[in-house]
């Protein structure tokens, strides 16, 4: 490497201190050894379940899992990178809850050649940072919203949004969510871009885009809303007939 990192005989001393310090720890508490150990075994324990797990939502969804990974896009450098963020995320202790979510981002991710591998890894970015409740908020409210949008799955968003009216939201889940956990699921989506303010991008003969509606502080469910809640639900056998 010609950016080799060095140390400083500052740094070299006080990670050595810490050796010792660790190995001090561990034979004055022996306790806190089989604490560690315990720990690590724990952690196994965990990703086990969850490589298990993951192989067998894979497995239910797809009826040639060879045939899927080998894909000729998933052999090039995009597609490295995009199984890649998407197995880690699977895979993550802290992820655990959502991985049938990150199994269907996976699959469409290879399968959908329509969708900009930009426009995939920011999915998946999206999906990390969306807690578990406000996933399943979100799945709600693309029902309220996606048979007018539907049409447009993968095409220009041109003229494609819909302005987001709180109260049909409130109305649609009272009862089974409370209407603070719905505003701030809600906050959350719109702190990640899942909603946006300007209901329509218009792509110009240059190429370039351009908008003429700002909704101020109203938001709209667009497009690109629509893409990244159908490509981390979508169910394999549907997609032959959700691009007809």
């Amino acid at each position: 490497m010609k950016n080799k990192i060095e140390l400083t005989n500052r740094e070299t001393d006080l990670l050595a201190g810490l050796n010792a310090v660790t190995k001090v720890a561990l034979a004055t508490v022996p306790v806190l050894g089989s604490a560690i150990a315990g720990y690590e075994s724990y952690k196994r324990s965990i990703f086990e379940r969850n490589l298990k797990r993951f192989l067998e939502h894979l497995q239910n969804k797809v009826a040639d899992i060879c045939k899927l990974l080998g894909d000729d896009w998933v052999k090039t450098k995009d597609g490295q990178s995009y199984f890649n963020k998407v197995i880690d995320s699977a895979l993550d202790a802290k992820m655990e809850e959502k991985q049938e979510f990150f199994v269907n981002a996976l699959i469409n991710g290879i399968e959908n050649k329509k969708i900009d591998s930009m426009e995939k890894l920011k999915f998946v970015d999206m999906l990390r940072q969306l807690s578990y409740v406000s996933l399943f908020i979100l799945v709600h409210i693309h029902k309220i919203y996606e048979k007018p949008l539907r049409k447009y799955l993968m095409g220009d968003d041109k003229g494609l949004s819909t302005k987001i009216d709180m109260q049909i939201i409130y109305d649609e889940l009272n009862g089974k969510y409370h209407p603070y956990l719905i505003e701030s699921a809600i906050s959350e989506m719109k702190s990640i871009g899942l909603f946006s303010a300007i209901p329509n991008w218009f792509k110009n003969q240059d190429g370039k885009y351009s908008n003429m509606v700002n909704l101020g502080t109203g938001s709209a469910y667009t497009g690109f809303t629509y893409r990244f809640i159908d490509f981390i639900t979508r169910e394999p056998e549907k997609v032959t007939d959700l691009e007809s």
